[in-house]
């Protein structure tokens, strides 16, 4: 009789499917376009700090302070855009798109296990700050 496994089972690292890219840095592409054309909505500013967010756990995770950093300077603007309720300025502008383009080479060469490490982090960091309150973390509506 065969000995049984102690190995646990990893989930299979698979690339993003074309939906998960379209949801994660399509989507937010439109609207840092929106924001730079100076169509400001907090909603466009938000989704562009959710990939700067989404970057920069990715960037902890694999140990690279250079890319952490531009993604950590991306976000402080975008709190002072959301802080102000204005578009960005052209040298803001072109500050936020050479992150968001950065961001997204990042994101999209990663495979979704990563992908799911990095969001869990930024959820879990999220929770720890108290800046999720009032927003469904848990159950099949979070994600």
């Amino acid at each position: 009789m065969r000995k049984k496994s102690k190995r646990t089972i990893r989930p299979v690292a698979k690339p993003l499917t074309a939906k998960q890219k379209a949801d994660i840095v399509i989507a937010p592409r439109m609207h840092l376009q929106m924001l730079l054309a100076g169509q400001y909505d907090v909603d466009y500013a938000c989704s562009l700090a959710g990939v700067f967010n989404l970057s920069g756990a990715l960037c902890y995770l694999y140990g690279r302070n250079e890319l952490e950093e531009t993604f950590d300077v991306a976000q402080e603007l975008i709190v002072c855009l959301i802080r102000e309720g204005r578009a960005p300025t052209d040298d803001e502008g072109r500050s936020l798109a050479e992150a968001f383009n950065l961001a997204d080479a990042w994101i999209t060469m990663q495979n979704t296990a990563n992908l799911m490490k990095a969001v869990d982090y930024v959820e879990r960091e999220l929770v720890k700050k108290g800046r999720l309150e009032g927003v469904n973390t848990e159950g099949p509506l979070a994600r």
